[in-house]
């Protein structure tokens, strides 16, 4: 703790102050309660913040059978096609050993940019390097589309991408929100 030094008048030599005793106003064992008060509710609102993080970002263990019978009967997905193993590992670059399961779907068109893919993972850590090739794959058709496709660039530049639990939701297409909700709604 500091001392305050000063000179005395006579000595002109510095001496240290005594130390000071705190001094109470009426009312400050109020205030003392009242701090105390607002730190507790501080607390409790900063664990009710981490609890709904935390749940947000956690995800139900729902199986994706679960997950295709409601897209197929809340979305229409007459304009993309099913995809199988060797297409994921095509187009995105992702081994099977890396995934639970998965659903993807791609434009029936040649030029069609519309995908869906929900992927469930294991290991949660596993989605970074998933998450990676997605992007990549995004990135790559915005350059392929780019001097010629300025509608298929709008799409692939309004792709969503969703991390939730051990799930990669990722939607391009021309209303993703659609899809999107079903995800949100599932898991």
């Amino acid at each position: 703790m500091r001392k305050d030094t000063y000179t005395t008048p006579k000595h002109d030599k510095q001496t240290t102050a005594p130390e000071s005793t705190r001094v109470t106003s009426p009312g400050s064992g109020f205030r003392a309660i009242g701090a105390a008060i607002v730190k507790a509710a501080f607390v409790a609102l900063l664990a009710v913040f981490l609890v709904a993080v935390y749940r947000y970002v956690d995800a139900k263990d729902v199986s994706l059978d679960v997950m295709r019978e409601w897209l197929t009967a809340e979305t229409d997905l007459s304009s993309m096609e099913a995809c199988d193993e060797r297409q994921l590992r095509q187009f995105i670059g992702v081994e099977p050993s890396e995934y639970v399961d998965f659903i993807y779907y791609k434009g029936s068109e040649a030029l069609s940019v519309d995908e869906l893919l929900i992927i469930k993972v294991e290991d949660k850590s596993t989605l970074d390097g998933i998450m990676d090739r997605v992007e990549r794959r995004v990135n790559t058709q915005i350059g392929a589309f780019e001097s010629y496709g300025p509608e298929q660039v709008r799409r692939l530049e309004d792709a969503v991408f969703i991390r939730r639990g051990n799930f990669l939701f990722f939607c391009v297409a021309d209303d993703p929100s659609v899809y999107e909700e079903v995800f949100r709604d599932v898991v």
